[in-house]
């Protein structure tokens, strides 16, 4: 199995940079960053089921926020952090505002509000609250604290929990000691795989006054709720059993434990995720410059004339290229409107068969969690059938745009060859002959067998959107599970009919702006790919081309000191 460490790809990377290798500022600070790590963690669970008790023992060591007491009343996430002074900050319709020592009080009377309207209104006027508290223990951790996944307003959720969780690392999901609802499998199922986060723990809150729960009750909730996991494809989730009074040392029974158990986790499985990125990215870096070398080296054998002849000729070729890559434009432009025509089709189809059962049943009998239940299951159908579109649209059309990625280097490739065989290696060379340029990351950075990613073409481009792709779609519509609230509170049978016209039209405004925005994003991440290759090949001959004379013999080494740094991050 492959070993990734930072200090070895701290070395690599000085090397790589003595060897002309620039790298990204963004890489070199995330490369910094893994060294001191910092984790987001968010906390999530049903109403008063011990999130906010878990949060003050185990991170902040302090009674710092409110425990949930009587109705659910948490209306906004809060997130807490180290800071040198304790404060506030809470962005509010658009404005920043920030107060200083804020007590518990002050925290309260910001994120909690008595009734439904009143919490739905101060969640979607309040867009981030953190709090800063000089707190050491905090110095690794960002926590998020939420509102219950079992809160019965969904609009809020979708415009707080969920909103917030794809930018945390981990997120901890406490429940009773006891078998998980079905509110806490539906979260695990579909709610938080969906917005793009991939790591979870369930923590299981255990109480000591439960007489159920000896030794050998605990370890039998454990292996039930492991094994519920495990038949419904969450087998990899890690489940632990806490407390914080030490009153049970065969589970995590002190706040030293539950936090040494979450920090190993991170430690192995969301530092280690970062590193193994920075590898390829690190990768990716100096196997762009060994190209550039290479190519360096097959016009230096070359005279003046001929080089000035094969920069028209890629002069030209990019003439060309930019043709090519306007007929994929419109091609693909083309298809996503296709398809955006064809989800709309689902909408209109899927509200036509709503309004029609609606007219169908009893309407004084439709239960508000029924109405909730159906409308969500609308939304989360439609936005998963116009992702689904967008990416096979963009599959369909990838392997045009690699081809034009290879042809700005395959011009010079039989040339690169001849000038490979013609060029006298120093003694001892074994350089192998890679085509770096256009080489997949993965393939490059493979180690013990295990490949870091399967990553198609699509995928290796697309993961430069800001996000994960999928979560501009998350961002579309996180604001419509609201537009629809009205749904959510009981009205005439008759006015559903009517108002569901208006849901109709929002619901298709949100896929055509999905469409949209997937298009922008989509079409500037390949563009940006082609510029930075001619950019490539610009830099080259204008090295070619001044006066210094190039040794072939020295770029060939340079090469070849370029390659063995991959090896070694491949070893």
């Amino acid at each position: 199995m492959a070993i990734y460490s930072i200090d070895e790809l701290n070395t690599i990377l000085s090397e790589a940079e003595g060897r002309g290798v620039v790298f990204p500022r963004e890489l070199k600070n995330a490369l910094s960053c893994a060294t001191s790590p910092h984790y987001k963690i968010g906390v999530v669970g049903r109403f008063q089921v011990g999130k906010t008790t878990l949060t003050n023992r185990v991170f902040l060591k302090d009674q710092l926020l409110k425990e949930g007491e009587g109705l659910c009343t948490t209306a906004v996430c809060t997130e807490v952090a180290y800071g040198p002074t304790q404060k506030m900050i809470v962005v509010k319709d658009g404005e920043t505002r920030e107060v200083e020592q804020p007590s518990t009080a002050d925290i309260v009377a910001t994120t909690t509000a008595e009734t439904e309207e009143a919490r739905l209104v101060l969640a979607q006027s309040i867009t981030r609250l953190r709090i800063e508290t000089p707190n050491e223990s905090l110095r690794p951790y960002t926590i998020l604290d939420t509102p219950g996944i079992d809160d019965p307003n969904r609009a809020l959720l979708d415009i707080t929990t969920y909103r917030e969780l794809p930018q945390c690392d981990l997120v901890l999901l406490v429940a009773e000691a006891k078998q998980l609802s079905e509110v806490d499998f539906a979260f695990l199922n579909g709610s938080i795989f969906k917005a793009g986060l991939t790591k979870v723990m369930v923590l299981l809150s255990y109480n000591k006054d439960d007489r159920r729960l000896a030794a050998p009750g605990r370890a039998m909730v454990l292996d039930t709720v492991r094994a519920s996991l495990t038949n419904r494809g969450l087998k990899d989730i890690p489940v632990r059993m806490v407390c914080y009074d030490g009153a049970a040392p065969d589970i995590l029974d002190t706040p030293e434990k539950v936090e040494a158990e979450v920090l190993g986790y991170l430690s192995r499985e969301v530092a280690q995720g970062r590193v193994i990125r920075l590898y390829a990215q690190v990768a990716a870096a100096i196997a762009a410059r060994a190209q550039e070398q290479r190519l360096l080296g097959e016009l230096a054998k070359k005279n003046r004339a001929e080089i000035e002849q094969l920069n028209r000729q890629r002069e030209l070729e990019e003439i060309e290229l930019e043709g090519q890559l306007e007929t994929i434009r419109g091609r693909m432009t083309r298809d996503l409107r296709a398809a955006a025509k064809e989800v709309r089709g689902l909408v209109s189809q899927r509200c036509a068969e709503f309004k029609s059962a609606t007219a169908q049943g009893d309407a004084a009998n439709l239960e508000e969690s029924e109405l909730r239940s159906q409308i969500d299951a609308l939304c989360s159908d439609v936005l998963a059938q116009a992702q689904q579109a967008c990416s096979e649209v963009a599959q369909q059309h990838m392997a045009d745009v690699a081809a034009l990625l290879d042809g700005m280097d395959d011009f010079l490739g039989e040339a690169a060859s001849e000038a490979d065989a013609s060029i006298q290696r120093p003694t001892g060379s074994t350089t192998k002959k890679t085509n770096l340029f256009t080489a997949n990351v993965s393939d490059l950075i493979a180690g013990g067998g295990q490949m870091l990613e399967e990553v198609g073409a699509w995928e290796a481009i697309i993961s430069r959107l800001p996000g994960r792709w999928g979560a501009i779609a998350a961002t579309v519509v996180n604001a419509l599970p609201t537009v629809l609230g009205f749904l959510r509170n009981w009205m005439g049978k008759a006015e559903v009919e009517n108002r569901f016209v208006e849901v109709e039209q929002q619901l298709g405004e949100a896929v055509d702006d999905l469409f949209a925005r997937f298009k922008s994003e989509a079409l500037a991440v390949i563009d940006d790919r082609i510029q930075a290759e001619r950019a490539q090949l610009q830099s080259v001959f204008q090295q070619a081309l001044d006066d210094q004379e190039d040794d072939p013999v020295a770029i060939a080494a340079e090469v070849e000191a370029l390659e063995a740094l991959i090896a070694r991050l491949t070893k």
